[in-house]
């Protein structure tokens, strides 16, 4: 998390982490995000 301007990029790795907590694939989180 080095690269964190701004809050869309913020979002994205808290989505990403969760989905990884709860085991959700990442394929699925993009396709929420489109």
């Amino acid at each position: 998390m080095m690269y964190l301007h701004n809050d869309k990029e913020l979002f994205e790795e808290i989505v990403f982490a969760t989905a990884n907590e709860i085991g959700l694939p990442i394929a699925i989180i993009e396709l929420m995000l489109l």
